[in-house]
């Protein structure tokens, strides 16, 4: 395979909070949690935001990676899944085997996300700082 060497050159999400939906979540496997020696399984959401480049295509911003947990003191669970849903999770919410499909759960939900710009060196991101239910006067939006 052959890769071109990229610019830094791409526009980013700008610093609002605007409504989004999840169009993904990405399962990245084991990787080292705080503790170097010590794997933890991650995933990451990936928002579509009502805001558009430019060229008239919706952004994308994605969550840092998040420990693959649903404990109610996980980042994942409180500042995710529960603003999302608007509610906690219910028992409707698993399968018979006690499991969760948070692709089912999440992908096609809307929320209001909250986007600020982080510069590290030369490089600025744009950085989910904050995930919100929508309010009962929102209309959601027609993404995806």
């Amino acid at each position: 395979m052959k890769l071109t060497k990229s610019s830094n050159n791409f526009e980013l999400a700008p610093e609002d909070t605007t409504q989004g939906v999840v169009v993904d979540v990405v399962d990245m496997g084991m990787l080292p949690g705080y503790n170097p020696e010590e794997m933890v399984h991650k995933v990451q959401i990936v928002f579509q935001l009502e805001e558009e480049t430019s060229t008239g295509v919706p952004f994308q911003v994605q969550s840092f990676p998040l420990n693959a947990s649903i404990n109610s003191k996980a980042t994942l669970y409180k500042e995710y899944i529960k603003p999302i849903l608007g509610r906690d999770l219910e028992a409707a919410d698993f399968d018979s085997e006690g499991e969760i499909d948070l692709d089912e759960l999440l992908i096609g939900k809307n929320a209001n996300v909250t986007i600020e710009h982080k510069t590290k060196g030369e490089n600025t991101y744009a950085n989910i700082t904050g995930v919100g239910t929508l309010t009962s006067k929102q209309k959601k939006a027609d993404l995806l």
